[in-house]
Parts: structure tokens; C-alpha cells; sequence
């Protein structure tokens, strides 16, 4: 039994190190100095300060002017709202940045009232003209006066304007105040991809970007749901200038996102710009088609194998034109155009034929009556057992296997006639009629 806990404990004491070692290798997240200037005003030197409210002297600047409040509020150095319990807060610069961290230090006096109790840290969308929420606090403990906290978070969006919204004071009958409002980028060991752009083509989109130096790699992200990318494939031994990528499998009609992250010794950048593409099947004006005639049917193939066929998942882009079976055979149903494809079940391979359904108002046939019978044959009399006959639609007109036709319903239909393989011969059309 001893021998057993001196093992557990030896077990515990190597996992300790192994876990202390683990930690001590993880990387290390740095950030920029504060990236708001000392503001002397609300727009000087650079950017523009703006807030709900702020009281006379104590203006909404002065939470970013670099100047520490002392006990007493005689310097007037700190934003404090002219509201109880709540008030924002906002800093515009002058281009986009990605605030991944910011700092509040509460005023040297009042804090115990007036310090932040619940608030969310917000970037302005200028596409919807909405705020995004990048974090979120309540209940923060009590501050002391003078106190300087930090948060950090992940983002990897770019905004032009941040803002901290106030909704209760540690004291619900003060004002909001902060002294000091800081915010800063993460510092990531590679420059982000330049010039993201993409190309939609048929189940495919062709993305494209500068080349970062240091970059061994690149983390191709996806997703059909804006700013949600998530990682589906690393591109590696790429160089030059340009770097391409083709995604391929793609759903026609379906819009895809990307970024683009670069990798290298350590670690990755933020992610690049993104882009949008939606894959579609466009059909040129002029193309080789199939012409098919109201009712024909034709077997489509991928190899010599027709079981292969079923292995392949069979559409057609108007169901009503034309119609194909999980075995590849298409059947017309009316005159139109219509493409028919096949994907094998990983999206590796795709192909497709354009089909061109014909009803001919002009179409040389036998005329018969209800009731009447024809005979046909190929070469002489003596070759007609050798042939199989099939008719198109029995319900118009049936034939035998020595080829005596016989009209059963009003209608157009015809027969066809198989060598010994089973190779069509040829056709005859038969119009019933009462």
C-alpha cells in the first residue's frame, strides 16, 4: 500500500511540473501603449470625444486627458455625467482600430458612489449603424479612490468608434465619472493578410491575397454567416508575392464568408479583411446540348460501370423540362432547357450536360385509327423476330414481338426498334387518331 502512494504521489508531483511547464510555455498576449492621444479639447489633438451628458466643469475630455484627479475635485480632471447612475462615454479615431483591451482608472475622490458598477464596452458598426457589444460587466466590486483596472477581450473587428455604457454606479444616487479611459490593440507576431479578394464560380471561390512576410503559412476561415469564420484549412508552402487559394465543393446559390489569417514561427496575425462569394452555375449563350423529345429518355454515365452512377447524387435545374433518377437516366417532360449534374458524395468531383427538350408540331409518322394495326421490320421480313420492339407509351399504341403495331388511344408515341445487343436501330412514330 505504501509503495502505491508514494507512486500517486510521485504521479502528481510530475503532472504538477509537467502542467507548470505547460503554463510557462504559453504565450505571452501583448498590447500597445494607449492609443488615445492626450486630448486638450474634444477634438484636439486628433479623434473626437463625445458623451450623453457631463456636468459644467468637468468635461467629457477630460477622461482622456492623461491628468490624474487628486483627492479633492478642485483640478476638475475627471468626465463625471450630469445624470444619477448611468451615462456613456465615446472616443472616434480618426481610422479603424481593433480594441482587444482598455483600462478605467476612477477619479481620486467620490469613487465609492460614482465608480462604474455595470457597463458594456461597445464598437459603432458603421454598417448598421448599431453598437456591437465587445464585453460586458455587473455587479464590479467597489473601487477605490484613484483605482486603475484593466479588461481585456477577444475581438477581431475594426471600429472606428468605442464607447463605455454606464448603466449603474456603485452608487445608484451619484453620477457616472472616470478619470481616465485608456484602449489598446493586441500586438500579434505577424502582420494580418493585405487585399483579401474572391472570385465566385460554379461550386467554387477563388480567394486571393498578398503574402506576408514571415508567414510559413496560412488559416483559411469560413462560414455562411458574416464575422462567424471558422478555421477549414491550412494552405502551407506557398511563396511569391500573390497567394491563391480555390475552395472547392461549394453550394450553388449559397453566399460564403472568408478571412485569411497568417501563421508563422509565433503564432498567427489577426485575421484579414473579409469577403463574400456566392457560387452559381451560369450557362453559357452558346453550348453543346443533349436534344431530347417530350417523353424520350436518355441514360446519362460517369464510367463504364453504371452502378457508379449511383454512388453520385443526380438534379436537374428545372424539374419541370426535365426530370433525372438516382441512376442517371433523364426523362423530358416538356420543351425548355434544363442542366442536369451529378456530385459524388464529398464534392470532389461535379459535372453536368445541358439538355435542349423539343416538341415537334411537324413529325412524320404512321397515321392509324383506334383499332387499326401497322407492321414493321428492319432489313426484310425474315429479320424481324431478331428485333426487340419497345413501345414509348403502350397506352397509345402497343407492338409485338414480331412488330404488328396496334392503336389503342388518341396520341402521338413511337416505337423502337433493338438489335440483338440491345443497340437502338432506329424509331417510328404513331399518331392515333379516332
Amino acid at each position: 500500500m505504501r509503495k502505491i502512494k508514494n507512486f500517486i504521489g510521485f504521479a502528481v508531483f510530475i503532472a504538477s511540473i509537467i502542467l507548470v511547464s505547460t503554463k510557462s510555455f504559453a504565450a505571452e498576449v501583448k498590447y500597445t501603449e494607449n492609443l488615445i492621444p492626450k486630448m486638450t479639447s474634444a477634438t484636439s489633438p486628433s479623434g473626437k470625444v463625445s458623451a450623453d451628458s457631463y456636468d459644467g466643469v468637468e468635461y467629457h475630455w477630460h477622461a482622456f486627458d492623461r491628468v490624474l484627479s487628486t483627492s479633492s475635485n478642485s483640478n476638475h480632471t475627471a468626465w463625471v455625467s450630469n445624470v444619477d447612475n448611468y451615462g456613456w462615454l465615446s472616443y472616434e479615431f480618426s481610422e479603424k482600430k481593433c480594441i482587444t483591451k482598455y483600462v478605467i482608472t476612477v477619479a481620486g475622490y467620490c469613487a465609492h458612489g460614482r465608480a462604474p458598477k455595470n457597463w458594456t464596452f461597445e464598437g459603432l458598426s458603421l454598417e448598421t449603424g448599431k453598437w456591437v457589444i465587445l464585453d460586458k460587466h455587473t455587479n464590479e466590486p467597489a473601487w477605490a479612490n484613484g483605482e486603475k483596472r484593466a479588461y481585456t477581450f477577444n475581438n477581431e473587428t475594426y471600429f472606428k468608434r468605442y464607447r463605455i455604457n454606464i448603466t449603474a454606479t456603485q452608487n445608484s444616487e451619484n453620477r457616472a465619472s472616470i478619470n481616465e479611459l485608456e484602449m489598446m490593440e493586441t500586438i500579434y507576431p505577424l502582420d494580418a493578410p493585405t487585399n483579401l479578394s474572391v472570385i465566385a464560380g460554379d461550386s467554387q471561390a477563388k480567394l486571393s491575397w498578398n503574402a506576408v512576410e514571415g508567414a510559413t503559412s496560412y488559416n483559411i476561415m469560413r462560414s455562411t454567416v458574416s464575422g462567424e469564420e471558422e478555421f477549414i484549412k491550412s494552405v502551407s508552402g506557398v511563396s511569391g508575392s500573390a497567394i491563391t487559394f480555390i475552395d472547392k465543393g461549394l453550394t450553388n446559390g449559397t453566399t460564403y464568408y472568408y478571412v485569411v489569417k497568417a501563421v508563422g514561427k509565433d503564432g498567427e496575425s489577426r485575421r484579414s479583411n473579409e469577403v463574400a462569394a456566392t457560387p452559381l452555375y451560369v450557362a453559357p449563350e452558346k453550348v453543346l446540348k443533349l436534344v431530347l423529345e417530350v417523353k424520350e429518355e436518355k441514360q446519362l454515365s460517369v464510367s463504364d460501370d453504371l452502378e457508379d452512377n449511383t454512388e453520385l447524387e443526380w438534379t436537374s435545374s428545372d424539374e419541370a423540362i426535365a426530370t433525372v433518377d438516382a441512376n442517371g437516366k433523364v426523362k423530358a417532360l416538356k420543351p425548355g432547357n434544363t442542366t442536369i449534374t451529378c456530385v459524388n458524395a464529398d464534392g470532389s468531383y461535379t459535372d453536368r450536360i445541358n439538355v435542349l427538350v423539343v416538341d415537334l408540331e411537324l413529325q412524320l409518322s404512321v397515321d392509324l385509327h383506334i383499332g387499326e394495326t401497322c407492321r414493321l421490320t428492319v432489313g426484310d421480313l425474315a429479320n424481324a423476330d431478331k428485333v426487340t420492339w419497345v413501345a414509348d407509351d403502350p397506352t397509345i399504341a402497343t407492338v409485338s414481338n414480331k412488330g404488328k403495331v396496334t392503336a389503342v388511344n388518341e396520341g402521338l408515341t413511337y416505337i423502337t426498334a433493338l438489335d440483338e445487343q440491345g443497340i437502338e436501330v432506329g424509331r417510328i412514330y404513331i399518331r392515333v387518331r379516332q
